[in-house]
């Protein structure tokens, strides 16, 4: 019976030294994404530049946060799945804590995009030409 229980702990041991190294992954990856797009200006990204900030959004951004927001849900997902098995109430916490923050970095965008005020005005975009067009006779 004790050798069953050693051997138990030690695939606890196991499972919670993975979720930790995904934990941090994360948040590494997160953060990590989060410093590039402040500092995009650093890769020749104008802050008004269109084009070259929706292909840096779509290529870079999007996949990475994804990727921390799919991590973070497994985390999350162990951590309540081996809740009684796993001892250390501090360790199951600081999981949870470190895949929090891209399940929340999501949830607060697609809140932003699904609750946005509707009396807002929306700004026009108007189409300058450096030549005018020749006009029709």
């Amino acid at each position: 019976m004790s050798l069953r229980f050693l051997e138990l702990n030690k695939y606890h041991k196991k499972k919670i030294k993975l979720t930790l190294r995904m934990a941090l992954f994360s948040l590494g990856f997160l953060t990590l994404t989060l410093l590039i797009n402040e500092l995009r200006y650093l890769f020749r990204l104008k802050k008004g530049s269109g084009v070259y900030n929706f292909a840096f959004k779509f290529s870079l951004f999007l996949p990475t946060t994804v990727i921390a927001l799919i991590l973070g849900l497994a985390i999350t997902g162990k951590t309540i799945k081996h809740w009684k098995n796993w001892t250390n109430l501090k360790k199951k916490w600081l999981l949870i804590g470190l895949g929090f923050p891209a399940i929340r970095f999501w949830i607060h965008n697609i809140s932003r995009m699904v609750l946005m005020p509707v009396d807002k005005k929306i700004k026009r975009v108007t189409i300058t030409c450096i030549k005018p067009l020749p006009s029709i006779k």
